[in-house]
């Protein structure tokens, strides 16, 4: 009778373990890993359950990093991927999974730049650390002229940057520069406009970057060949990281 009874328990503890380890697994991964909406992006999945996005090719590298999980109240017949982070149905607009309430669904968009905007807003991501969240900007960018100018080294935009008819924004910030002629000198953190060199820094106070005003702009502007991008020789003056020494 007691080795009867040690056996239920046993057995009871076995399916109490098989039914956690099932339900973790379930709300960790998607079970079964479906295919994908649309062959183009690797970011969205169809399966029994639903759509879901996922950012990482291996599922069990979840374990460590990356990003997962399941759209809600998806209207599949007008759900269309727009990017690999951008999606939206008659009714809604996701990043990656991330309902974007503020969105107007109707006129949104990612523009040629690949900024999302819908008739309101600019929607920019909350940067440092949060890249799974997104909120309409604040900073007063006019909407319909709105871009992304600056690409990293990869094509993709650098989202710290933006621009309209009038205002370049670094961070959201509005810079003073001239907004006509101002741009990355070369592949390096120094910007130029008709007028000024500038630095782009890191403010650790302010936990964003900042642009410096450096020097007047001179000629011949150029890196200088094996010191790398750090210096640059401006006329007759040397600029190291924001410091000008004049050569005579």
């Amino acid at each position: 009778m007691k080795l009867k009874t040690k056996t239920i328990a046993l057995l009871g503890l076995i399916c109490v373990g098989l039914l956690t380890c099932y339900f973790l697994l379930s709300s960790i991964f998607p079970i079964p890993k479906g295919e994908r909406v649309n062959p183009k992006y690797g970011t969205y999945y169809k399966n029994i359950r639903g759509i879901y996005y996922i950012t990482v090719d291996n599922r069990l590298a979840l374990i460590n990093h990356g990003r997962f999980g399941y759209l809600k109240n998806v209207d599949t017949k007008s759900f269309r991927i727009l990017s690999d982070e951008w999606a939206k149905d008659k009714h809604h607009v996701w990043y990656g999974d991330y309902l974007v309430e503020e969105a107007d669904v109707s006129s949104f968009m990612l523009d040629k730049s690949g900024l999302s905007k819908d008739k309101y807003h600019v929607f920019v991501p909350v940067l440092y650390g949060h890249g799974d969240m997104i909120r309409p900007t604040n900073c007063g960018i006019d909407v319909k002229t709105a871009e992304y100018f600056v690409k990293e080294s990869h094509g993709w935009p650098d989202r710290s940057w933006m621009r309209d008819k009038d205002n370049v924004f670094l961070d959201e910030e509005r810079v003073d520069v001239d907004r006509k002629t101002f741009g990355r000198f070369h592949d390096t953190n120094w910007w130029i406009d008709k007028d000024w060199i500038y630095s782009e820094i890191w403010d650790s106070k302010l936990g964003e970057k900042t642009l410096k005003k450096v020097d007047s702009l001179q000629v011949p502007l150029d890196t200088l060949p094996s010191a790398g991008s750090h210096y640059l020789r401006n006329g007759r003056n040397i600029i190291y990281c924001s410091k000008v020494t004049s050569v005579h």
